[in-house]
């Protein structure tokens, strides 16, 4: 029917009416865009070809469809990162570095977080290899013996590693430090901890004596050095003895000394001997002249007869070390029925 319409439409246009045409147009099948001149319906959506194996177009049905068009695509968004395009970012560390990534329906960014390892003096250095009672290493490889923090290592570079939790000797009958063990040729002597006679309240303007200023040097012993060690024919004080040059240099300091090495003149003296099981912490340390009168000398002398003392059950280990700790030449009055000379 549609074709005989068509036909009729044709005939139409020939004579030159328009009416038969226009029934064309409204009995056209959907999606149709315009007629051929043989009748047929074309679906084209341009005007380019149409019809052309028909006869070509008799009445368009509808203006046509215009050419699609291409809308190129939005440049991706950028993320920016704070380094320029060409700047190459290489992290220090050969750690792998974790990365966070963020995802949208547009775009995915990862940023790489890159955490650096830094090196401490404490990846290479722990309490258990520095001398005992050393509180702190320096940057320049030297230890510390200071019993509190503020000024520790000031003329070594600083500190490079903490060897204890810090902090000056403790209030009451002292307090305790470091801890650990000293070698020696035939074995290893536990030491244990540092314990302080009395707390340290100064580090500096210290009154040079035959006595310590006890207000810098309250004297200090060692928790693990007991009576049955310190009694022992195998026990030397050589295998504890461990003062370095760096901290001889602190006393001196802390005394008003210029540091350097004094010879014969002038001795770095433990307070409580090694003989009693003293610390070679700075708090049991204080700078001794020969000539003080009485010297280092005569106070040698007691230390000798106090272990002796101990070892003979006269006096008992803390005793002694409270004795020579707060007052030697009393101590030496006691042991020797006589004030010390010399």
């Amino acid at each position: 029917m549609r074709r005989l319409l068509a036909m009729g439409v044709l005939a139409g246009c020939a004579l030159g009416g328009f009416s038969l045409a226009s029934a064309a147009v409204r009995e056209a099948p959907p999606g149709a865009t315009a007629l051929c001149k043989d009748g047929t319906y074309s679906f084209s959506q341009t005007h380019s070809g149409t019809c052309s194996h028909h006869g070509g177009v008799a009445q368009w049905l509808t203006p046509a469809a215009p050419a699609p068009t291409t809308t190129p695509a939005p440049p991706p968004p950028t993320v920016s990162t704070g380094v320029a395009a060409t700047t190459t970012v290489v992290p220090t560390t050969t750690t792998a570095a974790p990365t966070t990534t963020t995802t949208s329906a547009s775009t995915t960014s990862t940023v790489a977080v890159t955490t650096p390892i830094v090196a401490t003096a404490s990846s290479t250095s722990s309490p258990a290899t520095a001398p005992p009672g050393a509180t702190a290493r320096c940057k320049d490889g030297t230890y510390s013996f200071s019993q509190h923090r503020s000024g520790t290592c000031s003329h070594h570079g600083g500190v490079a590693v903490w060897l204890t939790s810090g902090g000056g000797g403790g209030g009451g009958g002292g307090g305790s430090t470091g801890g650990g063990s000293t070698g020696t040729s035939t074995g290893t002597v536990k030491v244990g901890s540092t314990v302080l006679l009395a707390p340290r309240k100064k580090t500096s303007g210290c009154k040079l004596g035959a006595e310590p200023d006890r207000r810098c040097s309250p004297g200090a012993y060692y928790s693990g050095l007991t009576k049955a060690v310190l009694c022992s024919s195998s026990f030397h004080t050589s295998s504890i003895r461990n003062v370095p040059d760096s901290e001889k240099h602190a006393v001196e300091v802390e005394y008003g000394l210029v540091p350097k090495p004094y010879g014969s003149t002038l001795e770095i003296d433990h307070i409580v001997s090694l003989e009693l099981g003293g610390s070679n912490a700075i708090a049991n340390l204080y700078p001794e002249k020969a000539a003080a009168r009485p010297g280092f000398h005569v106070k040698d002398k007691l230390e000798n007869a106090a272990h002796a003392w101990v070892c003979q059950g006269k006096i008992s280990l803390r005793a002694a070390q409270q004795k020579i700790a707060t007052n030697w030449e009393a101590f030496y009055k006691l042991v020797y029925g006589t004030a010390p000379v010399g």
